[in-house]
């Protein structure tokens, strides 16, 4: 396709279909590490909850402690 000063212009159509090419490996690739990450987040958020826990009671703990302390 030719524009009025002569010069050759891809065409809309072309244009497009090369800006697609690559979206479905990289769709693809993120739906493989959106996977990965979904595997890898509940031991994450259960060693989280975890460390939550203990460090409540820890200071739950120091705090009877310290205070049975002062006696």
């Amino acid at each position: 396709m030719l524009s009025e000063g002569g010069y050759a212009v891809p065409s809309l159509i072309e244009a497009l279909e090369t800006s697609q090419a690559g979206v479905p490996g990289q769709a693809e690739r993120l739906r493989e590490q959106i996977a990965g990450l979904s595997e890898e987040l509940p031991p994450a958020e259960e060693r989280l909850s975890r460390l939550r826990i203990t460090r409540e009671t820890v200071e739950e703990a120091g705090g009877a402690f310290f205070a049975g302390a002062g006696r």
